[in-house]
């Protein structure tokens, strides 16, 4: 059975981005009073509710719900705990419609759901104890979704897990990492493995020394001796397109820029990279993981001296998912799917638009040759 996600159908949840669910679900009741609140504004009976973080417009929180889900006619008992994220988000739409291209495209990616604009001063309400210094964030969009099981890059790198990873599990994981970031660049994404920034000129390069964001990748393990790499997952997946100076204060070059659509630049940048080819591409990520995974384990050096060794092994395979990537979003069907998805924002379609237009005309769209 698929992992159960956390979509509601009905009301309080935003219509607006929602795409119908075969799952309904049960929820049991939780005493706790923090958590009923939550329960009646999102209307899900939920558990276990703790505080993950904070973020740049608000908190994001963690809980579970004991659950029987329904699909279908049939009936069938979930005793396990269904986790999901209440997460603050400005620009909630971006988040969203880039996390279902990113579907389209085959990674997996939490379910996602609004909540009702109307309900989201309810939440932050009932969250005054957990954050009391975002409670009174309640202008911005609220997100609900399933929890993605597993560790980011970052904690997975510290955790034993990866000492027993298997080659075939090392060279899957590096297969993943290169056709993400080839996704990546599609989409405008500089907060992952592909680092980018404005130049003097305002135009957008890749950085010289770029270190990837391991926490916007999550991996998963199976138990045994020898492990196998069962899971690799995207959150947290944005453009920049729609984002023009308040929204992205990490790059702070776009405060310099007039409030317009940063589509066109991206669009350029991805004309750039299609035409540098996948072996450009390929040392870039390759230097941003090394430096990510330096940071992670830098106070256990012979940690480090394992990892980066099998590393070093499994990279080819990096630049192989990097040629299926590019084929891949070549795909007539890849590019439909992503300009419907793309239609709720209009920087964000202007960017598929420009993208995938140039894909289908170019001589750039070919079939590059395996490095």
């Amino acid at each position: 059975m698929a992992s159960p996600t956390l979509a509601p159908s009905t009301p309080p949840f935003h219509p607006r981005f929602h795409e119908a669910s075969p799952l309904k679900h049960k929820l049991i009741r939780s005493p706790d009073t923090t958590e009923k609140k939550i329960r009646k504004a999102v209307g899900a009976n939920i558990c276990q509710l703790r505080r993950a973080g904070d973020g740049n417009t608000g908190i994001t929180l963690i809980g579970s719900a004991s659950a029987e889900i329904i699909i279908g006619d049939s009936e069938i008992p979930h005793d396990m705990p269904i986790g999901f994220v209440l997460k603050w988000a400005e620009g909630a739409d971006n988040e969203m419609i880039c996390t279902r291209i990113a579907k389209h495209f085959g990674l997996e990616t939490p379910e996602m759901v609004l909540i009702h604009p109307t309900k989201v001063a309810e939440v932050a309400k009932a969250t005054k104890k957990l954050a009391p210094r975002f409670s009174k964030k309640n202008s911005h969009d609220l997100i609900l979704m399933n929890q993605i099981k597993g560790a980011n890059f970052s904690s997975f790198c510290k955790s034993d897990e990866i000492l027993s990873l298997s080659k075939e599990s090392w060279n899957k994981m590096m297969h993943y990492f290169g056709k993400i970031s080839v996704f990546d660049i599609f989409i405008g994404n500089y907060d992952r493995f592909v680092r980018f920034k404005l130049d003097d000129e305002g135009v957008f390069v890749l950085e010289e020394s770029p270190e990837a964001n391991a926490g916007n990748i999550m991996l998963q393990a199976t138990p045994e001796k020898r492990r196998t790499l069962s899971r690799v997952a995207v959150i947290d997946t944005s453009s920049l397109a729609p984002q023009a100076s308040e929204e992205k204060m990490a790059m702070e070059e776009i405060t310099k820029l007039p409030k317009r659509s940063l589509a066109p630049g991206l669009h350029e940048f991805f004309k750039t990279m299609m035409a540098r080819g996948p072996m450009a591409l390929s040392a870039h990520v390759s230097t941003s993981i090394t430096n990510a995974m330096r940071r992670a384990t830098h106070a256990d050096p012979e940690r480090q001296s394992v990892i980066f060794e099998r590393m070093q092994q499994a990279l080819p395979k990096l630049s192989v998912g990097i040629v299926e990537g590019f084929a891949q979003i070549q795909d007539p069907a890849f590019l439909a799917k992503a300009q419907d998805a793309a239609e709720g924002s209009r920087p964000l379609s202007e960017l598929i638009r420009l993208n995938s237009q140039y894909l289908r005309e170019s001589e750039s769209a070919r079939e590059f040759p395996q490095l």
